[in-house]
């Protein structure tokens, strides 16, 4: 009986050739100048939920980009790329970088993203040895005015392109939390 619902399951899964179409459609990673190179199914922690992770290579910087979705929704979980580029200086500002970065957070984790606190602090600090990263942001939960690093959502952008190289939407719904009444400011604290 068990397995017999686990193959119904994986029968509600989207195809390969349906997959592909959900990652097109996250144009903010400039997938469309990739090559397609593989889709790996796999249950998540649960075996409630199945994940369909594809990869693309290639570019001028050798880039290679993972992007995972729900196999059975299409909808966006993660990703994670990888460039050879890291000598060319950034053509983009940070601030350039941060307001990607919060649109692609805004678009693709929405009912999280009403909940973080936005205004990160840019960090203004040069690279060194001539090797410069890409820009990373973390926006942390924010519940009653008290932030919540457990739940977040970061995004990565590609400092020369501006597309976005790195996405995870780590979340629970299921905590909850008290009242702030009657809690003493930092300063009491200390």
């Amino acid at each position: 009986e068990q397995e017999l619902e686990s193959i119904a399951q994986i029968e509600a899964l989207l195809s390969e050739d349906e997959l592909k179409a959900a990652a097109a459609g996250i144009t903010e990673t400039g997938i469309s100048g990739l090559d397609y190179v593989s889709c790996t199914y796999r249950a998540g922690y649960s075996e409630e939920v199945y994940y369909a992770t594809l990869r693309y290579a290639g570019g001028e910087d050798g880039l290679t980009l993972s992007i995972t979705l729900n196999a059975e929704t299409g909808e966006l979980v993660g990703i994670r790329g990888y460039s050879n580029n890291y000598t060319s200086a950034p053509e983009l500002t940070e601030a350039q970088a941060l307001e990607l970065a919060q649109a692609f957070a805004g678009k693709y984790a929405n009912d999280e993203y009403a909940k973080v606190d936005s205004d990160t602090e840019l960090s203004s600090e040069p690279e060194e040895d001539g090797y410069y990263s890409d820009y990373y942001f973390v926006f942390l939960r924010q519940e009653n005015g008290i932030k919540y690093p457990a739940n977040y959502i970061s995004v990565t952008v590609d400092r020369l392109s501006g597309n976005i190289l790195g996405y995870s939407n780590n979340w629970d719904d299921s905590v909850t939390f008290r009242s702030p009444d009657g809690i003493i400011s930092a300063g009491e604290a200390f």
